[in-house]
């Protein structure tokens, strides 16, 4: 992973694991780390290049979760990262 990347994960891992009934309760406010747009667009560019030479099918191998579109829910979304 590329070492950029790593950090803005390593923000993130403390709202990751933090007890998602607490915030989905609102018994604990959910405060994001700052992304500078340098980073967002480093990103985009990234992925945009990654997904240039994939397939448009996958071959996947189980065991694998799948999260579709969780519209909005981050905190549905920090429920499935925690559990996997």
């Amino acid at each position: 992973m590329h070492n950029t990347y790593k950090s803005l994960l390593d923000l993130y891992l403390p709202l990751i694991i933090q007890d998602p009934v607490i915030t989905a309760n609102q018994t604990s406010s959910l405060s994001f780390p700052r992304i500078s747009s340098f980073q967002i667009i480093d990103i985009c560019e990234h992925v945009k290049t990654l997904f240039q030479f994939e397939t448009t099918i996958l071959e996947v191998h189980s065991p694998v979760i799948i999260v579709g579109d969780i519209h909005g829910h981050v905190v549905d979304l920090f429920r499935v990262l925690r559990s996997c």
